[in-house]
């Protein structure tokens, strides 16, 4: 394979540039067209974002079928004010020596563990049990994403996601006078089932994520680990614990939380969540120079690194 042939960041490009690369199909369906004939709807992706692909050629359509990657030339557009790239040529279908993480971001490992070294230094005996807890997936722990297209979708994302909900709890546990070390280890493991949920090779749902989800795993994992949690919680804590996992993400999504420990978890998780997803958009709408409406913040504006953008 040609050295010179990079993946394209279609972010970095203006309305009418093309561009000659590698790109990767994440999914791809077959639509009609008003005026008769069928085109290709697929979604793309790189480092951590996806866009809108378009195939309007039919027999650029039947060379796309099944493919993963493919190396070709394409053009950016707008379309209703947002990102859409054309294909106009394929030169080369799945070519060798070419993966996934050709196209994934990931995590950067100073900051990840600056901020593990922090987590853990306060949550005392718990953090000998998280340690333990992970062992048998570490490297999964670490290299999983958080999540498939939001926050944190990237080689090491979660867990950076969950030292960030982790820390978030802590300073709320300290405010109200609650277990400092025992809401961390809550936090820090409300995510644990996206270990098998979740693929690094892919930055995908696994076949259990898609059909048992992250939650159900969690606990699973949980109970096939009760002699070592036996070991640092009495039964109610234990309770409490499951009740964090099964319920951090709230009644529109799942449980409603029913202890102060599962009510500060879920906080923390979907503020830390939330914060990540405006706060990367924000990024990325400052590097591509947009200062049109935000599709986050509507009538207002906010200030990233010194930079107003006006919704």
């Amino acid at each position: 394979m040609n050295d010179t042939i990079y993946a394209i960041d279609p972010y970095s490009m203006e309305p009418g540039d093309t561009g000659v690369g590698l790109i990767y199909i994440r999914s791809m369906s077959v639509k009609p067209k008003r005026n008769g004939g069928v085109y290709g709807d697929l979604e793309g992706y790189y480092k951590g974002k996806t866009y809108p692909l378009k195939v309007w050629h039919e027999s650029l359509i039947d060379l796309l079928r099944d493919v993963k990657f493919f190396i070709g030339k394409v053009r950016a557009d707008s379309y209703n004010g947002s990102l859409q790239v054309t294909v106009e040529t394929v030169e080369l279908t799945d070519p060798d020596g070419v993966d996934e993480t050709f196209f994934f971001d990931s995590v950067d490992m100073d900051k990840l563990n600056k901020l593990k070294d922090e987590v853990l230094s306060q949550l005392g005996e718990y953090a000998e049990l998280f340690n333990k807890l992970v062992e048998p997936f570490k490297s999964a722990f670490y290299s999983a994403p958080a999540a498939r297209n939001s926050h944190d979708n990237l080689i090491g994302g979660l867990a950076y996601h969950s030292f960030k909900t982790a820390d978030l709890a802590i300073y709320l546990a300290k405010q109200y006078g609650l277990d400092v070390q025992f809401i961390g280890f809550c936090a820090l493991v409300h995510d644990i089932g996206k270990v098998v949920a979740l693929s690094a090779k892919t930055i995908d749902y696994t076949p259990a994520g898609m059909v048992q989800g992250h939650i159900s795993l969690g606990i699973r994992i949980l109970t096939a680990n009760k002699q070592l949690l036996d070991q640092y919680m009495n039964p109610m804590q234990q309770h409490i614990l499951y009740g964090v996992v099964e319920n951090h993400h709230g009644k529109d999504f799942g449980g409603t939380p029913t202890t102060l420990e599962a009510w500060l978890v879920h906080y923390a998780d979907i503020t830390e969540a939330t914060l990540t997803v405006y706060s990367t958009y924000t990024k990325q709408q400052i590097e591509m120079g947009e200062t049109g409406k935000s599709t986050w913040f509507h009538g207002g504006f906010y200030f990233v690194g010194g930079h107003e953008l006006k919704g």
